[in-house]
């Protein structure tokens, strides 16, 4: 049985495809631009968040495998611009999206790869309250078990 570093924090989310005429992004409270880097051959996600007027954020966090997924134990730790450079320069697979706070959580859209996809996100405290969440009224298919809707996935990171 998994037994997390005790380090590490649960997140709970759940995930869903949100088509395109769903359009929620003129409702959001606020719009960040979110570049992950996935190190190669690790589970290691180099972010580097920037939204209009405030000071870019960088940051080192790792997913440890969920015991199911959607239920997750994480690590981050926050970085200065130099030492997120040196991270930077080690081989990753990239994925840019536009976030966009709205509804009680997050609506990805994708940049790179996979221009367009748009994934719904919300975190819980509990995996209670996450059981017992319904989504907004047009999302999509629910995508919180598909591994191939994982940001690591989608960066196409090995």
């Amino acid at each position: 049985m998994f037994s997390p570093p005790p380090y590490t924090k649960p997140e709970y989310e759940r995930r869903w495809l949100v088509p395109a005429e769903t359009a929620i992004e003129g409702q959001a409270e606020r719009e960040r631009e979110i570049e992950d880097r996935y190190i190669q051959g690790t589970r290691l996600r180099l972010r580097k968040v920037t939204e209009s007027g405030q000071e870019t954020i960088y940051k080192l966090g790792k997913k440890y495998e969920p015991e199911t997924l959607g239920n997750h134990h994480v690590v981050s730790t926050y970085l200065s611009e130099a030492e997120y450079k040196v991270f930077a320069s080690l081989p990753a697979r990239i994925a840019r999206k536009q976030r966009f706070t709205v509804s009680g959580g997050a609506l990805d859209v994708y940049e790179q790869p996979n221009p367009g996809l748009r994934i719904f996100e919300v975190e819980f405290s509990s995996a209670e309250e996450a059981e017992n969440y319904a989504p907004p009224h047009g999302f999509g298919q629910e995508v919180t078990n598909a591994f191939a809707y994982t940001g690591h996935s989608l960066a196409g990171a090995a």
